[in-house]
């Protein structure tokens, strides 16, 4: 149904056809007398509804799944050998990390907000001047002719590795020591890689056979495991409620939506979610350990598991990995069995203890310390994520970064988008299915504050979400808020120039898991060393407030 303000219902195409997306819920002059926390009650209502996407992104990536399995399986498998063998897991395993530093797989396309081009990580990594992820303090932070030389090198390695009749010590350790000097330089390109999970497979891979297969069975049953563990918290029944509305398998079925929320206004997780959220938490707390002693039921379970990631159309658009992690599940748990080789290498032993248990371990409970990929922690609802809010006197100066997509949302989605309507509304819509999530609700009543600091009216300011913003700035995000640092900030000051009072960062910090208090911070980039506004909620406070219903007292006592 329309929504209807002061009276005035405006006309709409309230479902999406086969290659244009619905008409906002509100438009014209109704929605210009908006202030800017009923904006974002009004996307949170509307997107508490089955997802109005066109028809055509589930089309095109169903396409490209099957352009990604035919090509591997016609340009670069054995077919002389069973899909499962050794050489073939390897060129796999290769084929897919190429995939994902090119672009080709998880960030891009409409899921990931790329839709200038819909494959185009690589433009960053091949381009001089784009802004870096250093991970070490003091080096630069935009891309040098070396790092992008170094990024050529790399990506030929995979590609020769991947097509030699033999893969292992000999073809594996030229990417890895390209790999290890890239990443104090640029912590995306190991990210995009994704090094926590395809990275580590390869170095087990310098090992015998029997060591490598061993080596990737812990990483997978970690990755399993772990992921279980951080949803133990009252974030993931957040998750839960608001995944489904993207699935078109469920848009048919309404009523089955209803049941997951108490609320028909908003994604609110009903107790029958509530109920789903633990059962599906501790399934897959288990998943590692049911494919490693009861391959029989933990094989079938992570192939529904993914798969039903998979129907949910899953944000940033993760489809290749989790065919990835049900094939590795066949290939590790299904065909082979698990058991420790004799002569298990004792570096390979102190590999897999740190990076598959020290890492994630810390990552759990000091999140601060570890970005969320490498620590194990996807899809909990608990995430580190900032907004950019730029004054649109100033918004002008971010064209002053080298990216290939526009940092302005509404610019970017207006390359693929012609709904004029929609693209404008761009932020407002993320924000409002953000703070469906607890962990976010003071966003509005920061925002607002901001509003009054600057004399600003909700059209005179873009507050952009992290995801397009990073995936445009850095090539690859996949919600790694670990790039809002002092390097980014320090990029902005000195790239941009932003002055005070032009663009403000605000960050909310992910939650360990025996600290359930929402930290946030705002910083103005022109002074960033010292924020702006800083505070901290319990999160069962936060969640006594509606979604869009945070009041300004949250916030207005944290002022520096």
């Amino acid at each position: 149904m329309p929504h209807s303000i002061d009276g005035y219902t405006s006309p709409r195409r309230a479902h999406p056809s086969f290659l244009e997306v619905a008409d906002p819920p509100i438009i014209g002059d109704a929605w210009k007398k908006l202030s800017y926390r009923q904006r974002v009650d009004v996307w949170c209502k509307e997107l508490a509804r089955p997802a109005a996407v066109p028809l055509i992104m589930y089309v095109m990536y169903g396409v490209k799944i099957v352009l990604y399995l035919g090509a591997f399986h016609y340009f670069v498998r054995d077919r002389s050998q069973s899909a499962y063998s050794e050489l073939n897991a390897k060129r796999f395993l290769l084929y897919n990390i190429a995939g994902d530093v090119l672009g080709f797989n998880s960030t891009n396309g409409p899921l990931g907000q790329r839709l200038r081009l819909p494959f185009v990580t690589w433009w960053n990594f091949l381009n001089r001047g784009t802004v870096t992820s250093p991970l070490l303090p003091g080096l630069p932070n935009t891309r040098g002719i070396h790092l992008i030389a170094l990024y050529v090198v790399y990506v030929a390695l995979l590609i020769w590795a991947m097509l030699q009749p033999e893969i292992g010590f000999s073809s594996v350790w030229p990417i890895l020591l390209c790999l290890a000097i890239i990443l104090p330089q640029d912590l995306t390109i190991f990210l995009a890689s994704r090094g926590e999970h395809y990275i580590y497979f390869l170095f087990c891979a310098m090992f015998s056979s029997e060591e490598f297969l061993f080596g990737c069975q812990m990483v997978q049953a970690a990755i399993w495991t772990w992921a279980g563990i951080s949803k133990i918290g009252p974030w993931f029944k957040y998750v839960n409620a608001t995944m489904p509305l993207n699935s078109l398998l469920l848009r048919p079925f309404p009523a089955v939506l209803k049941m997951l929320h108490r609320d028909a206004d908003y994604a609110m997780p009903s107790a029958l979610c509530c109920w789903i959220t633990y059962f599906a938490t501790a399934m897959e707390c288990s998943l590692g350990a049911a494919c490693i002693y009861w391959p029989s039921l933990g094989v079938p379970l992570i192939t529904k598991f993914h798969l039903y990631i998979f129907s949910m159309v899953p944000f940033a658009s993760v489809m290749e990995w989790n065919i990835f992690c049900i094939w590795a599940g066949y290939w590790l748990f299904w065909f082979n069995t698990v058991s420790v080789p004799a002569n298990l290498s004792p570096l390979l032993a102190a590999f897999l203890f740190v990076v598959l248990v020290v890492v994630p371990a810390v990552g759990q409970l000091f999140p601060k310390l570890v970005p969320f990929l490498i620590a194990y922690r996807p899809y909990a609802g608990n995430w580190r994520w900032c907004w950019h809010v730029v004054s649109k006197k100033a918004s002008h100066k971010f064209k002053r970064l080298k990216t290939m997509d526009s940092v302005i949302h509404s610019e970017n989605m207006s390359e693929m988008i012609k709904n004029e309507d929609y693209c404008q509304q761009a932020d407002w819509m993320i924000a409002g299915g953000t703070v469906n999530f607890p962990h976010y609700r003071p966003l509005v009543p920061i925002v607002e504050e901001l509003e009054e600091l600057n004399q600003w009216g909700p059209d005179d300011y873009n507050c952009i979400a992290q995801e397009p913003l990073y995936n445009a700035i850095y090539g690859w995000c996949l919600g790694v808020g670990y790039h809002t640092k002092a390097s980014h900030f320090d990029a902005l000051r000195t790239i941009c120039q932003f002055e005070k009072g032009e663009c403000y960062v605000v960050t909310f910090e992910a939650m360990g898991l025996l600290n359930h208090t929402s930290e946030w911070s705002v910083v103005d980039i022109a002074t960033w060393e010292k924020p702006v506004l800083t505070g901290s909620n319990p999160y069962h406070e936060l969640e006594t407030f509606g979604p869009t219903e945070a009041p300004r007292s949250l916030i207005t006592r944290k002022a520096c």
